[in-house]
């Protein structure tokens, strides 16, 4: 049995550079100092404060035999997997919703609708990069029409005709509204802020009376577009369950999905906090669930 007394010396991994050293850990003991300095592949390391040689099994040959029996060589760390840094670490979190953003299409032209005068009528303008797949579509269009006088293509302020434009522009661009150009139509609305939406079998769109009970309570636009989108991510986050069990939810469930987002560390705790007043306006205020109480997450 080895003496209780014996010195010993710790190799450890020691990662560098792209390459892999073995480091000496040790108490203070002058004979470990004497037989260090006196073995020529052991060098002091000035960045590391101690004392290193190459990763190698030569290396450790000769270490063995340099020492021999004076000194204990402990070598259960140099197995041992490589631990992460801090900033590069693993978080193992509690069993909790994934909560992934909603799938967008694929990356589409954008154009723009802006309001109009011409000869005294008010009318929609439609402005767009050069696209020539645009042109030609609009060109057939049954509901735009060139304007010589504009230089751009033209419709009417009709709820009707920005329905049809949806349609004649699905998959070939998105329709953006500028500021000015307001819109009172809810379905209409639900369209728009939609359409960007990879809407494959089984997504779910936000209910109308959603929307309709926040502009009856005079919701600001800004509030009632950020709560549509928060609300319609809580919805396709949980289409496996299906509408009814959803609006059943309790509590629970929806702390669940918010723990989602917390953990996921993507989201800003106005956002997370913005999230839950929708899905809690939601059960609420359209259900009539008043018993899901969110106070606590």
């Amino acid at each position: 049995m080895a003496n209780q007394q014996q010195p010993t010396i710790s190799l450890n991994l020691l990662p560098h550079e792209g390459k892999t050293f073995i480091k000496f850990y040790y108490k203070a003991d002058n004979l470990i100092n004497q037989k260090l300095k006196s073995a020529d592949w052991i060098k002091y390391s000035q960045t590391y404060k101690c004392y290193v040689m190459a990763h190698s099994d030569h290396s450790l040959a000769k270490t063995y035999r340099h020492f021999g029996s004076e000194v204990r060589i402990n070598t259960q760390y140099l197995n041992r997997p490589p631990r992460l840094r801090p900033t590069n670490g693993a978080t193992i979190l509690a069993g909790a919703h994934p909560s992934e953003p909603l799938a967008k299409k694929a990356a589409l032209a954008v154009v723009q609708l802006f309001p109009l005068l011409q000869n005294k009528h008010t009318l929609i303008a439609l402005q767009y990069k050069p696209n020539q797949a645009l042109d030609s579509k609009l060109k057939e269009s049954k509901i735009c029409k060139w304007s010589e006088q504009s230089k751009c293509f033209t419709m009417p302020v009709d709820n009707k005709a920005l329905h049809g434009l949806l349609d004649e522009l699905l998959g070939l661009a998105h329709i953006w509204l500028c500021q000015t150009l307001k819109v009172k139509e809810i379905p209409l609305l639900l369209r728009l802020w939609e359409q960007s939406y990879s809407q494959a079998p089984g997504f779910i769109s936000c209910p109308m009376g959603y929307l309709e009970k926040l502009f009856l309570l005079h919701y600001s636009l800004n509030t009632i577009r950020t709560y549509h989108s928060l609300l319609v991510r809580f919805l396709n986050g949980h289409q496996e369950v299906g509408v009814e069990k959803m609006n059943a939810f309790t509590a629970v469930e929806i702390n669940h999905y918010h723990r989602g987002m917390v953990q996921s560390n993507k989201f800003s705790y106005s956002l997370i906090n913005q999230s839950i007043n929708a899905v809690k306006f939601y059960h609420q205020r359209v259900l009539g669930r008043n018993e899901v109480r969110l106070e606590n997450v």
